[in-house]
């Protein structure tokens, strides 16, 4: 399972994660991370704790899920910030700033 899978899956399930001081922290309701789920996320910690960094935080720094995201699990986030299916962009909460980027730098093509 991809990092971004087992992040959607764990917000899914009510559960949060963040980075702080380097440290990937987890929290989530009783029974959410099962040894198997925790196992996964281990293996998957250096790309959780990545892909985590570049998604919007709320005050408390956990990451804000975007709503599509959660609803559309197939979605890619690519390097440039913006979350795609395929070749098509999708906008999600969040992301306005690096939508209004791409389509300026975009648009004197």
């Amino acid at each position: 399972m991809t990092a971004q899978r087992l992040l959607i899956e764990l917000y899914r399930r009510d559960g949060r994660a963040w980075v702080d001081g380097g440290k990937l922290e987890l929290d989530a309701p009783p029974g959410v991370l099962k040894p198997a789920a925790l196992d996964a996320l281990r293996f998957r910690k250096p790309e959780l704790m990545t892909l985590i960094e570049s998604l919007p935080v709320d005050a408390s720094g956990a990451v804000i899920m975007p709503p599509a995201l959660i609803e559309h699990p197939d979605l890619q986030l690519g390097d440039d910030g913006l979350w795609r299916r395929g070749s098509f962009i999708v906008p999600t909460l969040g992301t306005l700033p690096a939508y209004a980027e791409y389509y300026r730098r975009n648009r004197a093509r």
